[in-house]
């Protein structure tokens, strides 16, 4: 799987929006001028102090506020991973005792 960078997922997603940097500046009210260099450097640099933030508090309460923003939550993958294996783990034993599921 590709991993995108904060910046280059910054640059797809005005792209993707149809608008030019200046007008999401002027919509979220930031100089053009910061515009610029959020998308190109100080974005990244915040969300790396963010992860790291996140890393040496063991907290996942920034990411989850701005996922709340945005009408989402988050799933641990490693969490997800073991509800899906336990899953697994019950329909092999069921179908072990020659059930069936529905």
């Amino acid at each position: 799987m590709h991993r995108l960078t904060f910046s280059q997922a910054l640059l797809d997603a005005a792209k993707h929006s149809g608008m030019e940097d200046w007008d999401i500046a002027d919509k979220i009210h930031i100089s053009h001028g910061y515009m610029s260099k959020f998308m190109r450097s100080v974005g990244q640099q915040w969300a790396k102090r963010l992860v790291a933030f996140m890393q040496v508090t063991g907290s996942l309460s920034p990411l989850q506020w701005i996922a709340d923003q945005m009408g989402c939550d988050i799933t641990v993958r490693h969490a997800l991973s073991a509800e899906l294996a336990a899953a697994r783990a019950l329909i092999a034993e069921h179908e072990r005792r020659g059930g069936r599921l529905a």
